[in-house]
Order: structure tokens, then sequence, then C-alpha cells
């Protein structure tokens, strides 16, 4: 196929070529590659150059590829830690840890073919230090403090490649930012295909540091246990990161030929993007908390717990002044020019930007408008103080109540019920401010997306012709955390009842509940266009300005379970731990940083109600079960509990297990077209029918039922100038679930008084059973419905370790 031979898909697929396509397409009868073969002269150069980096196929039929990628890690760490006491009030704790470690990963790479890992190295120091004070019998203080600096430096396996690797590709100003960003640029495909590459944001170091202050006074009162405290804690990040493409990205995704394969070979893309310049950021704030606790023994069988915490998460200023916002403008209309102007840190930088001719639009005329905005519009908007700099203004009024209460309703103490109500306040926005050090002011980058239907614009080798930065209007905003961030907070209420069934074993039943509030989310495809026919600029929010990816708050989920625990502790050579759970998690959106998979981004930014559904992470029910039960054979066991030599060679063994059943995880099906028109969204077919398949049906082959999504009215609704989303929702249809066993025997040999030797042979899915990954989504690939994927095999170690 990579020589550009698609005879083998003949009938079902024929290779179209473009160049015979009018413009556009659209009911028109384009012309097929006689025999579905492309000419050798008709290959993109920049395809031949990248073609002998595939790997050769391994097996024979669809797919003839498969890989089992290895994680390799090697750690070291030293700990020391120094217990004190002064006297009979002071008491003194000290603890250093200093860990390294180098992996080779391809989790965090962007392809599982070999040669394309990550290899990350860190450093990680780690001091803690605890004093604690008797001020009277009934008055305690404790003092802490701890500090942590870690050191993360990720890049390719590979990286950096030999000098000028990036410019012998001969793509048109596309080459290295730099000689340590020297990779593969990234080629990806749809229809399920491996893409090829070195991953974007590489090679990258994180320098981070916090410091904590922590003080807590308790009082001892009657029936009342009093606890108030400050926590105080600085932090400082320093990076020095590649931006979002320091050597380029390409992605083909079957527009122009009637297969990815061969818009790849033809030099059609889809996407292609680049970036020219990069940042260091050097981010720095502080996290202020402050709680009160009343531990309330109402009577001997109730305890009320009563708690208030405030806290305010300081969002960083960066010493650099690195970074961009989008602040829209008050009293100005939606998908109207000058409505939204981009806000930097710093006055004096703002006034050096904002008159710059490239962040001014109209330039001379009279509807001339500055997209970037100057220190007197800064003030007016309210970036004054720290605002100023940190472009986001503060959220302070953050209060958390918490209530908790224990009771014993019998005079036994067998069966106890549990319940509590708290208020969380979360940190998650921090994940995403990085993304402000990749703006299209002070960093930017060149992506450009392609339409489908149209006679292909640019080749592989042509996509950065212009050369030079874009306009904002076609630029990719990466900013900071919106100015309006919210702090996410989450209601949590639980309720459990405990029962001593026996003096072993204990059944817990646990109702949990959660809701989600104003919850950070990363805003991939900010500023998308409204549907409509035409030109997508004119049609997004903020028409001056590009799509944006920022991490903003509004974001609401629930969760509520029904969790069965039994625990039985050792009692004749047998302990028990199972537990049930059986829940639903339902959210608007899913995607926080990195969180890009499957359905986590929604189609329709403007509308997040729409994509209302399961979470991705959601496993309806889920069950698993461990034992740990000693042989009885052999010195103070049941049977040959003083025979030597039989004690040596059968006694003393243990068989440990873990079980676990799980269903699937949500799927959500989707098209690679663009059927509204909007630019950029995770687009959905229509759904014409269920799609999921009755369980006894579903196979590797046929997991759900294709036929049931389609998006040929979308397609003809485009070419009509009429466009719209699908009506298909988000996570509608289970993936495959999971069973799983594993087992473990081991036996302690004792040599000496105080050495011994263990034995362990383990058993890792130990069945062999195949545990599938998600089938191919893309309803407009011909391996729609089909699984390709497995998770890890059966994997069986024997370890040797000696005890002293």
């Amino acid at each position: 196929m990579l020589r550009g031979d698609f005879s083998a898909l003949l009938p079902d697929t024929r290779i179209i070529d473009p160049l015979t396509c009018p413009d556009p397409p659209f009911g028109a009868a384009c012309q097929a590659f006689p025999g579905n073969i492309i000419p050798d002269q008709r290959i993109d150069p920049v395809a031949k150059k990248v073609a002998p980096f595939f790997p050769a196929p391994n097996l024979a039929g669809d797919p003839n590829y498969v890989v089992n990628p290895k994680l390799r890690r090697n750690d070291h760490q030293i700990q020391a830690r120094v217990d004190h006491t002064f006297g009979p009030k002071d008491n003194l704790y000290v603890r250093y840890i200093i860990g390294h470690s180098v992996t080779f990963t391809p989790e965090q790479a962007y392809t599982s073919l070999p040669g394309f890992s990550d290899k990350i190295r860190y450093r990680g120091q780690n001091i803690a230090l605890s004093w604690s004070h008797t001020i009277t019998p009934t008055l305690l203080n404790e003092f802490r403090f701890g500090f942590s600096r870690n050191m993360n430096i990720g890049t390719c396996e590979n990286c950096p490649r030999e000098p000028g690797f990036v410019q012998s590709f001969g793509i048109a100003n596309l080459k290295a930012l730099s000689a340590e960003d020297e990779g593969f640029p990234y080629f990806g495909f749809s229809q399920g295909y491996f893409g090829i590459g070195d991953a974007n944001y590489r090679p990258v170091e994180s320098n981070d540091m916090v410091e904590k202050f922590n003080d807590t006074l308790t009082l001892t009162k009657g029936k009342h246990t009093l606890a108030m405290g400050v926590d105080i804690q600085p932090y400082q990040s320093l990076r020095d990161q590649a931006p979002f493409s320091p050597h380029g990205q390409f992605r083909f995704d079957n527009l122009y030929s009637n297969h990815t394969i061969s818009d790849f070979l033809l030099g059609y893309p889809a996407e292609a993007g680049r970036s020219i310049a990069k940042r260091v950021t050097y981010h720095d704030g502080k996290f202020w908390n402050a709680f009160f606790q009343d531990d309330w023994r109402v009577r001997k069988n109730l305890t009320l717990n009563l708690g208030l915490r405030w806290e305010y998460h300081q969002l960083p200023t960066d010493r650099r002044n690195t970074g961009a916002a989008l602040v829209p403008l008050p009293g100005k209309p939606l998908q109207t020019p000058g409505n939204a102007v981009l806000v930097v840190p710093g006055y004096e930088q703002a006034d050096a930007l904002c008159n710059q001719p490239q962040f001014i639009a109209d330039q001379g005329l009279p509807t001339e408008r500055h997209l970037v905005a100057c220190s007197d519009l800064m003030k007016q908007l309210g970036f004054t103080g720290r605002a100023e700099r940190s472009l986001w203004f503060p959220d302070r009024f953050n209060w958390a109540p918490r209530f908790g209460f224990a009771w014993r309703p019998t005079s036994s103490d067998r069966l106890v019920l549990r319940g509590g109500y708290g208020l969380f306040f979360e940190l998650s926005q921090f994940n995403g401010f990085h993304y402000g050090f990749n703006n299209p002011i002070q960093a930017p980058n060149q992506f450009n997306t392609f339409e489908s239907g149209v006679t292909p614009p640019f080749t592989t080798q042509t996509a950065f012709i212009a050369g030079g930065a874009p306009p904002l209007k076609d630029a990719f905003l990466s900013l900071n955390v919106s100015p309006y961030f919210k702090q996410p907070y989450v209601h949590e209420w639980t309720f459990n009842i405990q029962s001593e069934l026996n003096s072993n074993t204990a059944l817990e039943v646990r109702y949990l509940g959660l809701s989600a509030i104003q919850m950070s989310y990363f805003h991939f495809f900010g500023n998308q266009a409204i549907p409509g026919p035409g030109p997508i600029q004119p049609r997004r929010l903020y028409p001056d300005l590009g799509f944006t990816a920022e991490v903003a708050s509004g974001s609401n989920s629930n969760y509520n379970s029904l969790q069965v625990q039994l625990t039985r502790r050792m009692a004749q050579g047998l302990s028990l731990l199972a537990g049930y759970t059986w829940g639903k998690s339902l959210v608007d959106h899913d995607a926080e940083e990195g969180g890009y998979a499957d359905g986590g981004l929604g189609q329709n930014d403007n509308n997040r109600t729409a994509d209302y559904g399961r979470g991705v992470n959601d496993a309806r029910q889920r069950f698993v079960f461990s034992s740990i039960y000693e042989l009885p054979f052999g010195k103070e066991r049941r049977w040959q509990n003083r025979a030597r030599i039989v004690n040596a060679i059968i006694g003393g063994w243990e068989v440990t297990s873990i079980v676990t059943f799980q269903t699937g995880f949500p799927i959500t099906p989707n098209t690679s077209f663009d059927i509204a028109n909007v630019g950029t969204g995770a687009f959905r077919p229509d759904r014409i029918c269920n799609g999921a398949l009755p369980t006894g049906q579903r196979t590797v082959e046929h997991w759900f039922d294709t036929k049931c999504f389609t998006d040929d009215t979308l397609i003809a609704l485009l070419a009509a100038g009429t466009p719209r989303f699908g009506n298909s929702g988000r996570s509608i249809l289970d993936g495959p679930g999971l069973q799983n066993w594993d087992f473990g025997l081991l036996k302690n040999f004792r040599l000496m008084e105080r050495l011994k030797m263990q034995f362990r042979a383990e058993f890792f899915n130990a069945f062999n059973q195949a545990h599938f990954e998600d089938p191919e989504k893309d309803i407009t690939s011909s391996t729609a419905g089909q699984i390709f994927g497995a998770g890890e095999p059966r994997n069986i170690q024997f370890g040797l370790k000696v005890i002293w």
C-alpha cells in the first residue's frame, strides 16, 4: 500500500484522483486511479522519504502489523529519617528523600511504533519536618514544614536527531527551532492506522519547587476536640519546553482520495502545523488555606464532626511575562469584528505589542482595531493589581463546610452508621496553565486546516509555503487559564452501614454521591464557528481570532454509586476482601488537560449541554475479589506441623489471588468529516437506530451496528448550504468489558534467626484472556466497529528475595 497499490481494497474502496474532481465535487463523478494504483510519479516526495521508516508487516491480512510496546524504567532512591524527643513536651521528626529515574515509555508518545517512545528523566528531592509541642495537657501545637523540588526532562527516545534531520524531508519552511528540537515530523492517520513520528512538545524540562508551612492547634475540652490551623504553600515552576510542534506535524483524514493512506501518498494533508518560536516560563504564586474543626462526642454512641475551611488558590504570575488571555469586550455582540482582544501580562509589554502592525486589523481604515489590548484598555477591563500580570481575576470567596457523624444505634459495637457531607475545592486548573507559553503573540504557531470538498490547496511540501506567522484570525491560540475562571468545587455526600458479622468478618454497604460545579475543562475548540455555508472565519464568535485552547470553568458532572464490601481478616489461614460497585457518572465535558481521547471532547463547543452523557471512565459495574490462603501444611499449620523435611518442601506456602470483573467504558461513534463546516470539533454522525448489538452478537469483527450511524444526510446538507451537527450523542455505546484473574504463590524459607528468603511465582492474566481495546469508532472507516488491539497477555514471573 505504501507503494501506491490499493488494488486489494477493490471493489469496496476506489482510490480517487482529486485532480479529476470538480470544485466542489459533491454530486460529481470523480475518476479513480486505474487498477486502484497510484502511479509512482504521483507519489509525494515527502511520502517517499517517510515510507521507509514504517516497519514491515508482521501479520498476514488486515491488520498486518501488531506491536506490544514495552515500558522500561530504572529507579534509584535514598531515604533518611530522624525521630527525636527533646523531653516530655517536644517531639521532632525529619525525613529526607532523593530519587532518580529514567523511563522509556510509549504511553506519552504519539505512536506505538518502535523507535518513537518518550524518554523521561526524573530527579526529585523531598524534605518533611514536624515539631509537636505540648503547651498544656489539653492543648497541643504541631508545626509542619515540607519542601519538594522535582526536575523532569522529557524527550523523544531518539532525540535530538542528527543536525538537519527535519529539513531533510524537503518541506518548505520547516526546520528545527534549535539543535535540541531536531525530531521526526509527526504524520497522523485516521481509519485505524498507526501514525509515525516523534511527539510534540519535546524536549521539555520542568523544574518545580513547592514549600509548605502548616501550623495546627488542637484543644481538648470536655466532649469537644477543637482543631484550627493555617496552611501556606509558595510554589515556583520553571519550564523550558519545546512549543506545540517543534519539528512539524501533519494529519491525513481521508478528505480527498477516499483513503487516509492514499491522501498521505498523494501529499494532501487535512491539517498541518509547526511552531515558529518558543519561550521559557517561570511561574510563581501561593496557596492560602485556613480551617476549623470540632469533633464533638455528643453521647457515647454518637459523634459529630463539624468543620469549615477557607481556600484561596492564587494563580501564578510569570517572571518573564509570558502568556495571553482572550477577553470579550462588553457590549459588543458575538460574530462581530472587534468584539474581543488578547491581553498580555504587564502594561509595558502591552503597549509595546498593541501597536505592532501584525496585531492591528484593517490598519488605516475606519474599521481599524487593535487585537492586543494596550495598557489603558487593560485597566478599563479590570486588569489591575496582581491581575495585570496573572491575567486572572481572583476568586477568594471559597468557604467549604464539612459535616459527618458516626452512630451506634445499639449498645453493641457490631453495627455502626456513618454519613457525611463536604464541599471540596479543586486545583485542576493549574494543569493547564502552561498552555499560555505557547500563545500566538510571543511564541506563534502556523496551523493550517484544509477543507474537504475542494481541490487540495497545498501539498505536504507546500503546506507552510507562506512562511511567517499567520494573522491572529488564522492562528491557533494557545492561551492562559480564562481570566473569568471560578474555583471548581465538589459537593460530596455519603452514607454507609458497617456491620460485624462475626469476630473476623465485616460487611459494609455504602452510598456515595457527588455533584461537581463549575469544573475546569480543556476548552480545546474555543471560538468555534456556528454551522453555516461559506467561509468559516466570519461565523466564529470572535471573528478577528482563530480557534483557541484554554482552560476554563463551567463544566458540571455528577456521580452516584452503591458500594458493597466484604472483609474477612486473617483467620484459620484465610483472608478475603471482596468489593462491588454499581455507579454512574454523567458529565457535559470530559476533557481536562491532555484529555483528548474518545468522547472527551465535544462536537459543539458553544453548547456543552448537547454533550451531556456518560463520562469516558464510567464503568457501570465493577467487582474485585482478593484473597490470601495459607496452605495447611508444615510448621504451625494444620497438617504435618512437626516434620522438618516435609515442612521444608510443602510447608509455609501461600496462595494469593485478585479477580476483577468490569463492564466496558463508553464509546462514541464519530465521523472524520467536518460535516457542520465549523473548522474544528469532534464530529459525530446521525444516529438512525440504536447501534448497540446484543451481548452475544458482539465480536472483534463487528462490535456495534455501524449501519445505525451515517453522515450521508449531513454531507448532503453541507452541499446544500444548510449544514448542522450530527444528532448522535456522546458515550452512547459500551466498549469491551474486563475479566482478569491474577494468582500468586509464595514461600518463606528461614535461613537463620534474622535471615530469610522468599520465593514468589506470580501469574498475571493467568487464563490468558483477551482484554480487548475499544473498536474503531470512525464510521467513515472501512474498519468501523472492528477491534484491532488488546491488553497484556498472560505474564508469568518468578522472584527470589532475601530479607534480613
